[in-house]
């Protein structure tokens, strides 16, 4: 069976915003930074660095950002 199709005069469109970013272990200081500053402006608190754990496994820690006091 064939479905029939289904006009739509205008495009569907979705907004999605990251609840994360995850910065990668080859990523420069100044790559890292760019990727902060518009995770910042997105709204987007939540920002882990990956890095090699004890045994030997990719793992990723949080980034405090901001001081949770205040």
């Amino acid at each position: 069976m064939i479905a029939p199709s289904i006009y739509k005069e205008e495009p569907v469109i979705r907004e999605w915003v990251p609840d994360a970013v995850i910065l990668g272990l080859s990523m420069t200081k100044s790559d890292e930074a760019q990727v902060i500053g518009t995770a910042y402006q997105a709204g987007i608190d939540k920002i882990y660095k990956c890095y090699i754990n004890d045994e030997g496994n990719l793992d990723a820690r949080l980034i405090p950002l901001f001081n949770s006091t205040e």
